[in-house]
């Protein structure tokens, strides 16, 4: 079945009077009957305002590399949200981290000892 681009340009065409080229970054510009929105994801998988479905190799340019609407990482996501979510001063949680990095990393490697835990 060939694919069909309908929803996506007449969304380009409603987007472009808003946005320069009817994105938020010149990167998800693929030309005014070419440019692709995405409706949701699963997985490593896209699907776009028209249902065409696509191998997301770009992955949200790294921080979704797990994939989309993975349930594991939803429920942690929703956990760390009860906590109150991301604050400017150190949790327990990034202990927690510390330590678990600790014991995957060889103690004499370069970056085992101390460790820097990224704000989720």
């Amino acid at each position: 079945m060939p694919r069909t681009l309908t929803k996506n340009h007449a969304h380009f065409l409603r987007a472009v009077q808003r946005m320069p080229l009817g994105v938020a970054s010149n990167f998800r510009f693929w030309g005014e009957e070419r440019t692709i929105y995405v409706k949701s994801g699963r997985g490593a998988r896209i699907t776009d305002l028209d249902d065409n479905v696509y191998v997301d190799y770009r992955m949200g340019y790294g921080p979704a590399i797990l994939g989309y609407a993975d349930p594991r990482v939803d429920q942690a996501a929703r956990e760390g949200m009860q906590v109150g979510g991301v604050f400017a001063l150190s949790t327990e949680c990034e202990y927690r981290v510390a330590e678990r990095i600790a014991k995957m990393v060889p103690a004499r490697s370069w970056c085992a000892s101390p460790i820097r835990v990224p704000r989720r």
